[in-house]
C-alpha cells in the first residue's frame, strides 16, 4: 500500500509493504518494509524511482534487504476516482548477511500492475490559470513480481 501526494508534474509517495521470501511449506507474509516513491508525471510512460527497506523475519541467516529501482509506469486514464496502472524496471537488491550461493544481493528486472484510488483532490488558483495547481492524495495498491539474476 502506498500513500501517494502528486501535483500535475510529480508524485512521491510513503508505502508499507509485507512479503514473503522464505516459500517452503507456503506463503507466509512475515516481512515488513517501508519504501519511498518519486515519480515525474509530465510523460506518457512516467519514469518512477523507488528506494524499499524490507527486515526479514522468514529466513535466519538474513537480517534485511534494500531495493533501488527505476521503472516505467503507464496509467491507464478513466473518469473515475480508480485508476488502474502497469510498470516494469530493473533495479539492484542489496541483502545483508548475505548466504553465499542461496541468497545474495544482485540485479533484478521486475513487472507488476496496480490500481491507484483518489481520496482528495484539490485545486488551488492563484492570478487566473497562470498561478493554478492541482493536487491529489490518494492510495496505491501494487503486485508485481521480481525476475532474480
Amino acid at each position: 500500500m502506498t500513500l501517494l501526494s502528486a501535483s500535475i508534474e510529480n508524485e512521491i509517495g510513503i508505502s508499507t509493504h509485507v512479503t514473503s521470501i522464505h516459500n517452503k511449506g507456503g506463503l507466509t507474509f512475515r516481512n515488513h518494509g517501508t519504501g519511498l516513491t518519486y515519480q515525474l508525471n509530465s510523460y506518457v510512460i512516467s519514469p518512477r524511482f523507488d528506494l524499499d527497506y524490507t527486515k526479514i523475519s522468514d529466513y535466519e541467516q538474513v537480517n534485511s534487504l534494500v531495493r533501488v529501482s527505476i521503472n516505467a509506469l503507464y496509467e491507464f486514464e478513466n473518469a473515475t476516482e480508480f485508476l488502474p496502472y502497469g510498470l516494469v524496471g530493473l533495479g539492484y537488491e542489496k541483502v545483508f548477511s548475505e548466504v553465499k550461493d542461496t541468497f545474495s544481493s544482485h540485479a533484478f528486472l521486475q513487472g507488476g500492475a496496480g490500481l491507484a484510488y483518489t481520496l482528495q483532490t484539490a485545486r488551488h488558483c492563484r492570478g487566473g490559470d497562470t498561478d493554478s495547481k492541482n493536487s491529489t492524495n490518494g492510495i496505491s495498491f501494487r503486485a508485481s513480481s521480481a525476475y532474480l539474476e
